[in-house]
């Protein structure tokens, strides 16, 4: 997966045409399937909200909130109309629309998405994968912290870079989500330990919409339920934050490079950094094969995400979250690199001929057809768009927090 297309998609499908009484009709409540989900349709109704133990904060609240059902077609079924372009060629995407269940007027700390069956138990152990969902604060509008464009010299392009970077604050501001490959942890935007107080600041009446991208390796169809898990506190605290993906291929969508006789390192262009504040955590993500993600600014390494495998050496569980606050002023730069070793991990093909060899964090598929991917578990995500390498980092930004972070540190 690649930055590039993940960002433009659902503006994609925001000007699409209209298409046959499918796309923008949506499927019932709030869009469960297509852009009437965004445009003119009432948000989605929770199926169901619970409290729950808070888990980074005593006293704080913390809320899971479900929705859907989203219903799927059989692995190999017609996918029906109302559902918008999926980045898999088996794939179904949806957009929806969200508000209730949301906390408003509060502070996040903290969240997660998360894909569950309708009796709770976790989709992806039940032959459903996830290419992604995301959400945004669509009321929410925030400029990037970070140009989405490197550049050779560090410094803002007034070309594609700054048409991305203004496309990013049309769709309004990033919220949680969950990628293709391990991003199963909570986000973190605000951490205590730190003595820096932020988080993600949400109006009193923010709407958001998610985009939502699945593929159901099951050959009947399936329902399925998006849950949210959110910790926050009332009102407005501390540092504004939020948070972006970028991508070590940059938008020139550079390939990772991989070895299966050993470690190989990709190192992006520098990013420019456009707001002074702090970096209150990143997290990397990888496909299997690799090693770590190692963020740097100026030059100077200042974290470093490590894939923890599971099971065996070609399937990654998760990665470390780096959250030991990180000063930054606008002039400063960043650049990151991807670090594979295909010989210390045998079997993931780190993106081979078989697709995606080896989602770190999604383990349990149904077998599927896919080359040297195909089968259950460490396989590939069965023949999926040649199945590329990938190196990104998911770095949540506090505005205006640099001094603060500087102190803690």
């Amino acid at each position: 997966m690649t930055i590039l297309p993940f960002l433009l998609l659902p503006l994609g499908s925001l000007a699409a045409p209209q298409l046959g009484g499918g796309i923008f009709d949506g499927i019932g409540d709030g869009g469960l399937g297509g852009i009437g989900g965004i445009l003119g349709s009432e948000p989605m109704t929770p199926e169901s909200v619970s409290d729950l133990e808070p888990k980074l904060r005593p006293g704080a609240k913390r809320t899971l909130i479900r929705w859907g059902p989203y219903k799927m077609a059989g692995y190999e079924e017609e996918k029906p109309e109302g559902t918008i372009p999926s980045m898999d060629p088996n794939g179904e995407g949806y957009l929806s629309k969200w508000k209730e269940g949301i906390c408003h007027d509060c502070t996040v700390l903290g969240g997660v998405i998360g894909l569950q069956m309708e009796n709770g138990t976790n989709a992806l152990d039940n032959g459903v994968y996830i290419h992604h969902i995301l959400s945004f604060d669509r009321t929410k509008k925030t400029d990037s912290f970070v140009s989405r464009c490197p550049t050779e010299d560090g410094k803002p392009s007034g070309g594609l870079g700054g048409i991305i970077d203004k496309i990013g604050g049309l769709m309004g501001t990033m919220f949680v989500g969950v990628g293709e490959d391990n991003g199963n942890d909570f986000k973190i935007y605000s951490n205590d330990a730190s003595g820096i107080k932020s988080g993600f600041h949400i109006g009193p009446d923010d709407e958001f919409f998610a985009n939502i991208d699945l593929v159901n390796y099951n050959p009947q169809p399936l329902d399925v339920f998006v849950t949210m898990d959110i910790e926050f506190v009332d009102g407005k605290e501390g540092f504004d934050a939020y948070g972006t993906l970028l991508d070590v291929g940059g938008c020139s969508m550079t390939p990772i490079n991989t070895d299966p006789n050993g470690p190989v390192n990709t190192t992006s262009e520098k990013f420019p950094i456009l707001a002074d504040g702090a970096i209150v955590s990143a997290i990397g993500h990888l496909h299997a094969g690799g090693e770590a993600m190692v963020l740097a600014i100026n030059d100077q390494e200042r974290c470093v995400s490590q894939a923890e495998y599971g099971e065996t050496s070609s399937v990654i569980a998760g990665m470390s979250q780096c959250l030991d606050p990180i000063q930054v002023v606008e002039g400063d730069y960043l650049t990151m690199t991807a670090i594979y070793d295909l010989k210390a991990h045998p079997g993931s093909e780190g993106g081979g001929d078989g697709g995606h060899g080896g989602h770190g964090g999604q383990k349990k598929r149904a077998p599927q057809e896919g080359g040297e991917g195909e089968g259950e578990g460490d396989g590939g995500h069965g023949g999926h768009m040649g199945g590329a390498a990938m190196g990104m980092f998911d770095i949540i930004f506090a505005l205006g927090a640099g001094e603060a972070a500087a102190t803690a540190a």
